[in-house]
């Protein structure tokens, strides 16, 4: 071969080399955690991975300890039991042998020494060395029915505490146990004299006797058996039940035991101790007990007795401590002889009250004899139904309440029973038409419906109210009971039931108005007192327009133009008369503005008032002077004269005649621009119409006067003795000289009254010093005249002024 051929083959044999290697497996290995396995003759504990040529050859061992298959771990306490391989791909075969040959290839990615997991639990129970002259023979478990199980039998020389089952397996001495990992059983059996204190482990605190836990390591673990005190219950009288720690024990007090409870397994044989009787208890030290015992029970002879104390002192729920293990301990129960008590209701549907208690679920009791206990017959009670009845007497003829000692001889003769008699009332049922109507029974409030109960042959005065308000515009009426009685009456209760039913209809009010109020009167028919009607009524309504209106037209819940219309009155109506206003002047309604005087005319020259119904259309004040001859749109004319006037509203218009005017007959008419027509009236003219202003104080007519400094004489300023005084009219008649109408008077010159005119006052005659026309005023006359000295004082008289004959109206002028 050349050397350039060597150089080729060389190269060529590389790259094959290298190819072969770069084709390789991922391939994993694992056991459970902590089994050990070889790979190719080195051990693992823990997965391992490769990465191996494909079709490379290779060694996989699970490691045995004890056999093939058996591998104690490395850490005392576990062992693993192999099961078989397995591996990726599901085909491996033959899987249970621990060797395994295999080559690596794209098939299988993974293999794993599979295994079950044992945890060793050492379980230590308390043995104590027993001497054959302290303890009885005690025999060793046999096999088979009844026997223990595990470990296996013990010499008889081995004193027991206590056993304990493991997963279903009894344990009653020290023992090495291998259990699967997982959920483990434990229950411990204390024997007769120990009793169970929890467990001893190195996982952290047991308990409980009956429990679970979870293998998930080697264990140690050790019952904790202490001795108890043996604690025996009896009763005096014997044999009866007590309550220990809330549970129903009966009790033996014959010695020797004559039955035994039921033990855990050899308890009899193995503990060295007696078995429980019926009644005891092993109890651990410094343990918390309630004892209790039934509050009645009977004995084998029907005799009742009840519970009264303990031996140890305390009644029900003592609470016991346990103490000093070693020695053992009786407590009894004593019960006292009771009796049978019974309590009945004649009707038996009734309560009672026993000792302050009324919500017994019986009147039936079991009581001490020599005890004592109060009873209460309620003097009135009622039944399920709502019926009254009183108390009439109890059997032994003892009053309502009374004192129950219970004797010995009820506790030998059947007890004692005593009924509490009653008596049914009457009933009286009280209804009416109208929900919640407040009747009265004897003057007492009775809300319908409502019911009244009384002794046979009673009787109660019943009344209801005539009307029931439902709204201001509709009530109730009453109308008949429904026997036929009137609405205060009196019932007697003569039935066992009897209902009366009060009946009422409704009625509405009718309210009926005018627009303009007041300008129109009504007629009903048929006539109400208040303007109310039953509902079923029908009211015939007629409107009569007063002077100064004309009827227009109905309005609201009736309609028409005639001034006659018919309303039902099923509900509430309102209806309106729409009216008009007409100019109107009342007859004689042109009169003194001072008021109503004795003469039969009006003075010329003089203020008048006219009185009428829409002489205009507002009310208006004119000016003080001169006199306006047109206020608020309104004229009043005397031929073709315009009158000066000082005031114009709808009812009233104050005017002033002119002063040269004749007696006899006149017309003036009213013109108004608010768009109403013209209105005429007749007036007469004399020469003298005196009128005497005033102030109305108290409805009395006191003289528009005036002191002689010029203030205002009332009843708090009365004229004084000897004082001129001045007092105002209008109309005395002609003056010495004309006085323009409309303007306010000069006082120069002076325009005296030429008429002669006197003053009377009281039964006075007295003589004016001036009488003529008020200077400052338009159209007023005045008089001035001196208080005499024979006036009556402190008083009120009557004063008027007579001129020319003629009398004027009558004031009155209080005088101190």
């Amino acid at each position: 071969m050349t050397r350039m051929t060597s150089v080729f083959a060389i190269i060529a044999a590389l790259a094959g080399s290298l190819y072969a290697e770069d084709v390789v497996s991922s391939f994993t290995v694992s056991a459970p955690p902590g089994a050990r396995f070889m790979v190719d003759a080195v051990e693992y504990t823990t997965a391992a991975s490769f990465l191996w040529p494909q079709g490379s050859k290779h060694v996989l061992k699970w490691v045995g300890t004890t056999s093939d298959t058996v591998q104690s771990s490395i850490f005392n306490g576990t062992r693993y039991t192999f099961t078989g391989w397995s591996e990726s791909s599901g085909v491996l075969s033959p899987a249970a042998d621990p060797v395994q040959v295999i080559t690596a290839g794209a098939s299988a990615s993974s293999y794993v020494a599979n295994a079950t997991v044992e945890y060793r639990i050492l379980l230590g129970l308390r043995s104590l060395p027993s001497s054959t002259d302290t303890l009885p023979q005690l025999q060793a478990p046999q096999s088979g029915a009844g026997s223990c199980g595990a470990p296996g039998d013990q010499t008889q020389t081995m004193f027991r505490v206590g056993v304990v089952y493991l997963n279903g397996t009894c344990y009653w001495s020290d023992a090495s146990i291998w259990a699967l990992a997982g959920t483990v059983n434990l229950n411990a059996f204390p024997f007769p004299g120990y009793v169970f204190d929890g467990w001893s482990s190195n996982i952290g605190p047991l308990d409980a006797s009956l429990r679970q836990f979870a293998l998930q390591r080697p264990i140690t673990l050790s019952p904790r058996f202490s001795p108890g005190k043996r604690v025996r219950f009896i009763t005096s009288p014997p044999n009866l039940s007590v309550l220990i720690d809330r549970t129903v024990t009966p009790t033996s007090s014959a010695i020797p035991c004559p039955s035994a409870q039921l033990q855990p397994p050899f308890t009899s044989v193995l503990s060295g101790q007696f078995p429980l009787c019926i009644g005891e208890f092993d109890f651990s030290d410094n343990s918390v007990h309630l004892l209790s015992a039934p509050a009645t029970q009977q004995d084998g002879t029907g005799n009742v007795f009840i519970f009264d104390s303990w031996s140890i002192g305390g009644g029900q729920n003592t609470v016991y401590t346990a103490k000093n293990t070693n020695v053992s301990e009786i407590i009894t129960a004593n019960f006292v002889p009771g009796a049978r008590v019974s309590f009945v209701t004649a009707p038996v549907i009734l309560k009672l009250t026993v000792d302050g208690r009324d919500n017994w679920p019986s009147y039936n009791f079991v009581w001490a004899v020599g005890s004592k206990y109060t009873v209460t017959a309620p003097a009135e009670q009622f039944d399920a139904r709502g019926r009254k009845y009183v108390f009439k007497g109890w059997s032994n003829g003892a009053t309502a309440t009374q004192d129950i000692v219970v004797d010995a001889t009820a506790a030998t003769s059947g007890g004692m029973r005593l009924t509490a008699n009653y008596e049914l009332l009457n009933r009286l049922m009280i209804g009416s038409t109208v929900q919640g109507l407040a009747a009265k029974v004897d003057g007492a409030d009775c809300q319908t419906p409502c019911s009244v109960d009384r002794a046979s042959g009673a009787t109660a005065r019943v009344s209801v109210p005539a009307t029931v308000s439902m709204s201001a515009m509709s009530r109730y009426d009453f109308t008949v009971w429904q026997d036929g009685g009137p609405a205060d009456r009196t019932i007697t209760f003569n039935k066992d039931l009897q209902t009366v039913n009060a009946n009422y209809r409704i009625s509405n009010r009718l309210t009926v108005v005018s627009d303009p109020d007041g300008g129109a009167d009504f007629a009903f028919d048929p006539l109400s007192p208040d303007g109310f009607y039953g509902a079923d009524a029908t009211v015939n309504v007629t409107a009569a327009a007063k002077a100064g209106y004309r009827f227009r037209r109905w309005d609201g819940d009736l309609s028409g133009t005639y001034r006659v219309g018919a309303v039902p009155m099923s509900a509430p109506r309102t209806i309106r008369a729409q009216l008009d206003r007409v100019p109107y002047i009342a007859p004689a309604g042109v009169k003194n503005s001072a008021g109503d005087t004795p003469a039969q005319g009006v003075a010329a020259g003089s203020i008048i008032s006219i009185y009428g119904e829409s002489l205009a259309t507002r009310s208006e004040v004119g000016p003080a002077s001169p006199l306006a001859q047109t206020i608020a749109g309104v004229v009043v004319l005397l031929g073709d004269r315009l009158l000066p006037m000082i005031y114009v509203s709808p009812e009233q218009i104050n005017a002033q005649l002119p002063d040269d005017l004749a007696e006899g007959t006149y017309n003036l008419t009213i013109k108004n621009d608010g768009g109403l027509p013209d209105v005429t009236a007749q007036f007469t003219v004399v020469r003298n119409a005196p009128g005497l202003y005033s102030n109305t104080v108290n409805g009395k007519q006191y003289a528009l006067a005036f002191h002689e400094d010029g203030s205002a004489i009332n009843l708090d300023s009365p004229a004084k003795r000897n004082e001129l005084i001045t007092i105002l009219g209008t109309g005395f008649g002609p003056y010495n000289r004309r006085v323009p109408e409309g303007f306010m008077t000069l006082a120069s010159p002076v325009a005296a009254l030429t008429d002669p005119a006197q003053i009377a006052a009281g039964s006075i005659q007295l003589q004016p010093s001036f009488s003529g026309a008020a200077a400052g005023f338009v159209g007023i006359a005045s008089s001035k005249f001196r208080i005499a000295k024979d006036l009556p004082g402190a008083a009120s008289i009557d004063l008027r002024i007579t001129v020319n004959g003629q009398d004027s109206n009558t004031v009155l002028l209080p005088i101190e």
